[in-house]
């Protein structure tokens, strides 16, 4: 098992302390106040976007991806 898979596998054990907390906001410039939840749900957009790609195929993904991030809709380009 790769070290990404344990990362998924584990995704429910991620936490921080409170000063985590406040570093994290402060470094990504955070305007929430649950950070793992942020974090949890960055890395499951991010396989899913990969899991997206390996299934398209990634010069077909690419323009299709393109288009949702130019997209208005903040539901279709889920910018936080």
């Amino acid at each position: 098992m790769n070290a990404d898979d344990e990362l998924l596998k584990n995704l429910d054990k991620l936490h921080t302390t409170e000063l985590g907390v406040e570093r994290i906001k402060r470094n990504l410039f955070l305007d929430t106040d649950d950070v793992v939840v942020w974090c949890k749900a960055k890395i499951e957009l991010a396989k899913a976007f990969d899991e997206f790609c390996k299934n398209t195929g990634y010069e077909k993904a690419l323009p299709i991806i393109d288009e949702w991030l130019e997209n208005d809709n903040p539901n279709t380009r889920r910018e936080y």
